[in-house]
């Protein structure tokens, strides 16, 4: 979609930043006045801990809300008309024509474009729901990747980056295969599997089934650690996380204080404008 850039500003990175703070910290607030448990999760985890704020590489915001917590932010927002406060609102599968199986909380005011999405989406914070896993999880992992590659291949305009052949041969024949299908039939599918063991009320563990699994990134967390948040300081600021966050960050990264190499610090090609006044 053609958008008229005369009307805005280009944003630095800095100013992303702050943008996407200000939505942690709106989101907070509301999370705050309605009851609803969430944390830090991901990257804005990891930068909390090791650089006490964002990465110095990544813009990325991530949070965490087990099931029965994001319901009842779904629940709230259709009451809301998806308005979380002004400028920064709400969409998701369930609520608005969205195509992913998550939820974003998003500034109005700006636009992000980026080679690889022909969407142009407003900056934005992610919510990431936890469903419970069980035994039958593994099926389900692997039945949520197939359809996020089809999400993927129909949001990818062009694939950067160096890859063997026979992947590019690969993602055009799911591309190819996919094209008929509504991308939203592969979000219900997803959120469809990703809730089949929630019914398990043994069930001890929880990990984001819906969008985690996707580069095998998601790990399995006892749901004994969202029973109680400590306060971790990101920007100068104070957000909820996980009192272990020692135990998840090393299942999740490893040795986590430990920098990257250079060559695997992953920056996001996008740009993002603001709306001029």
């Amino acid at each position: 979609m053609k958008i008229d850039l005369s009307k805005y500003k280009k944003m630095s990175s800095n100013e992303i930043k702050d943008y996407e703070l200000n939505i942690l910290k709106v989101f907070d607030d509301f999370a705050k006045k309605n009851n609803l448990n969430y944390c830090l999760a991901y990257g804005t985890l990891l930068g909390a801990i090791r650089h006490k704020g964002f990465i110095p590489w990544d813009d990325d915001i991530d949070i965490f809300m087990l099931r029965k917590d994001y319901d009842k932010l779904l629940k709230l927002m259709k009451s809301n008309d998806n308005i979380i406060a002004e400028n920064i609102k709400f969409e998701s599968y369930e609520t608005s024509n969205y195509y992913y199986p998550f939820a974003k909380v998003f500034d109005a005011r700006t636009i992000t474009i980026s080679p690889n999405n022909p969407y142009n989406e407003s900056l934005w914070i992610d919510i990431f729901p936890l469903d419970n896993v069980s035994k039958n999880s593994k099926i389900n992992f692997l039945k949520v990747k197939i359809y996020q590659k089809m999400i993927i291949s129909k949001l990818t305009v062009k694939y950067n980056g160096w890859v063997p052949y026979y992947k590019h041969i690969i993602k055009k024949i799911i591309k190819f295969l996919s094209f008929p299908i509504p991308i939203r039939y592969f979000t219900k599918n997803i959120i469809k599997t990703a809730k089949k063991d929630n019914y398990d009320s043994f069930s001890k563990m929880v990990g984001d089934i819906c969008w985690g699994s996707i580069d095998g990134s998601s790990v399995r967390m006892p749901i004994a650690y969202f029973e109680k948040f400590d306060s971790g300081s990101f920007e100068n600021c104070e957000f909820p996380i996980i009192s272990q966050y020692h135990e998840y960050l090393t299942l999740q990264y490893g040795d986590y204080m430990k920098l990257p190499p250079e060559d695997k610090r992953i920056t996001h090609s996008l740009d993002a404008y603001v709306k001029l006044d």
